[in-house]
Formats: structure tokens, C-alpha cells, sequence
């Protein structure tokens, strides 16, 4: 165990040189272009499963696991308070949806499947839920009082963004109505989270800000949704969603992209990107999109972790843009090649990230 953290400590050390970043809200560290140090070797830090990004025909609906089970993505809090999905295995029964947030619940049956790694549970122990309902895509969730046995306004964050991102997994939900003991939440006690109008995604998880957004006129910003990379305790690495105000923009695709590129700017988030990637092309037809990439889009090589985990956090922020199925990424017009050497033809969003389920 000793070795372990060891190894964690001095791949965090490599990390912080190689990747600008910044704490959440706070000043931005400029990246410099002339010399840009290559990212930590990811080839030796494993990378929790995944689904397969290939397009699979046959691939629809739910995933059953091996008893009868159905895995689901759920939101934790990881240690380092950032919000994130983990692929879960949830008994099958009549209300799904309400089943999963027992699972979200200190000291519910999640435990098992979350020992040896950092990930917590948002909801207050002993929290239950008295009743569910789903009309016209809003959930509408009656919690015990316990459910605002809670301290800080980090948590009051971390609680309402884990409940909404992990029930509008649901094709059904596009929004969640909070209640508590019969009687809906104006706004929460601790941080005062306006909770009268049903909350959707437009909340955003893992708020940054870029420095150069003006967050104190919203017109004048836009809001994207990136993925990058963290290191658990037990020396495995998962992806991290993350909402980041940029200055205002129209093309959210260019926008999603070049602040994948730009790297996170948190000091706890991992990328393996290089800033001055060029984006040669970008076409898009329909809902399938292809973009193509000059060479430096990792510095791994054909086939590497590091190349994966680019094109996987691409994949995943660029399809959290409506009507993007599928997509192709290219280097100088060749398509990338992944494990047993088999070249990447268009992806799409994998239905569980971050697989951690028994």
C-alpha cells in the first residue's frame, strides 16, 4: 500500500509540471507555448474500463450484468470533492430510478462496490425516500428530513449535482422538483441553491471558470462540458466531467475541442493534450461529425493510453452537444489505430464511463 501511495505521489509530481491548471475559481496560470513539457506517461497508470467507444449496431438499451443486475452510471464525490460518474451494478425492480439514489445514500448498499477507492456516496445517512414521480420528463423526489443533514455549501453542490446528472441518465428525466417531507425546497439552508423551479444539467458539475470569462455578466459567457482525467488511490484512472464558463461563443463545437486541448485547470485533473495542437478540419453532416488533427495530438504515438484517453475525452464532451451521435477523429487524414492494431472507424458515447461495478 506504502508503494502504491508512493507511486501516486510521484505521478501526481510529474502531473503538476507537465499540465497548467488552477484551483476551482481561482486565478488561471497561463500556458506557455514555448516549451511545452510532454504529459506524465499514462502507458503505466491503468484506466478503469470503459465501455467500447466503436459504433456497435447491435448495442441498444440496458446494460444487464451477469445476475440479472443492470449497471448504471451513479454520481459520487471523489477525494478530491469533484463530482463523477462510476458504472454501478443496481438490482432490477419496479422503480429503478428511486432504487439508485439508495445507492447514492452513506452507508447503503453501494458500499461494497466502492471499497479501496476514494469515491463517496452525496446523500446524508439514514436519507430515504418517501415517494417518486416522473411526469413530462420531471422527477419529482420526496426526501426524508435527513436528507438536509448536511454541513457545508461544497456538499449542498456536490449533493444536488449528483442527483440531477445521475437521474437524467434516465431517457425519461430531463429535470429533478426536490422535496422534502411533503413540502417543496424554496432554496437549500446552507448555501441558499435556488430549488424552486425543477433543476436540469444546465447547473453544470465541477464548475471552472476560464479567466477570461466575465462571469459577472452571463450573456457574455457560454458554458462547455469537458472531460479529463483523475488518479484514484488505488492507482487507477477515471474521467472527470467538468462545466467550464469560457467567454461567450456560437460554435460550441470549436469551443468543446480547443478547451479539451487547452487542458484542465485544476491542479487535481490530468490530461494528456498538447495546447498547440492544430485542428486541420471539422465537418459536420447530420449528426455524425469528423475532425481531423495534426500530429501532435498526443505525444504518445499510434496505439498508446495517452492517445486513448484524448480521443475518449473528446468523444465524451463533444457528444454533450445535442444531436451529435457519432464521431470520427483523424491525424493528417489517418485514422487512429487503438489495441490489436485495428484503426478507429466513427464512435460513439459509451452508456457507462468509469466502470467499477462487481
Amino acid at each position: 500500500m506504502k508503494i502504491k501511495k508512493l507511486c501516486l505521489l510521484l505521478l501526481s509530481v510529474i502531473l503538476v509540471f507537465a499540465i497548467t491548471g488552477c484551483g476551482l475559481f481561482g486565478p488561471e496560470k497561463k500556458t506557455s507555448t514555448d516549451a511545452i513539457d510532454p504529459p506524465p506517461d499514462f502507458d503505466m497508470v491503468p484506466i478503469m474500463d470503459q465501455d467500447d467507444l466503436i459504433v456497435d449496431e447491435a448495442a441498444s438499451g440496458e446494460r444487464v450484468g451477469a445476475t440479472g443486475s443492470l449497471e448504471l452510471s451513479i454520481y459520487f464525490v471523489d477525494g478530491n470533492g469533484l463530482v463523477v460518474p462510476m458504472g454501478i451494478q443496481i438490482p432490477r425492480s419496479e422503480g429503478i430510478a428511486k432504487e439508485t439514489l439508495r445507492f447514492m445514500t452513506k452507508g447503503g448498499p453501494v458500499l461494497s462496490q466502492i471499497a479501496g477507492t476514494s469515491l463517496e456516496p452525496v446523500l446524508p445517512a439514514g436519507t430515504e425516500v418517501i415517494g417518486m414521480s416522473i411526469n413530462d420528463g420531471v422527477a419529482k423526489i420526496d426526501f426524508t428530513k435527513e436528507f438536509l443533514n448536511y454541513q457545508t455549501k461544497e456538499h449542498e453542490r456536490q449533493m444536488i449535482e449528483a442527483v440531477v446528472w445521475t437521474l437524467t441518465e434516465f431517457p425519461t428525466i430531463e429535470s429533478v422538483h426536490f422535496m422534502v417531507e411533503g413540502h417543496y425546497i424554496e432554496s437549500m439552508p446552507v448555501g441558499g441553491t435556488s430549488l424552486e423551479e425543477p433543476v436540469s444539467r444546465t447547473i453544470g458539475i465541477n464548475l471552472e471558470v476560464s479567466g477570461q470569462a466575465n462571469i459577472g455578466s452571463p450573456a457574455l459567457t457560454s458554458h462547455v462540458m469537458l472531460y479529463f482525467q483523475a488518479v484514484d488511490e488505488s492507482g487507477k484512472m477515471y474521467y472527470v466531467p467538468v462545466t467550464r464558463i469560457i467567454p461567450r461563443t456560437e460554435n460550441r463545437l470549436e469551443a468543446v475541442i480547443a478547451e479539451t486541448l487547452r487542458g484542465p485547470l485544476q491542479d487535481n485533473l490530468y490530461s494528456a493534450t498538447i495546447p498547440t495542437t492544430k485542428i486541420n478540419t471539422i465537418n459536420r453532416t447530420g449528426t455524425n461529425l469528423h475532425v481531423d488533427f495534426d500530429d501532435r495530438l498526443t505525444t504518445y504515438g499510434p496505439g498508446s493510453h495517452g492517445e486513448f484517453t484524448v480521443i475518449q475525452s473528446l468523444i465524451l464532451g463533444l457528444t454533450e452537444i445535442q444531436d451529435i451521435d457519432a464521431i470520427s477523429i483523424t491525424i493528417n487524414g489517418e485514422k487512429p489505430v487503438m489495441a490489436e492494431e485495428q484503426s478507429v472507424e466513427a464512435m460513439t458515447r459509451p452508456q457507462v464511463i468509469n466502470r467499477i461495478g462487481l
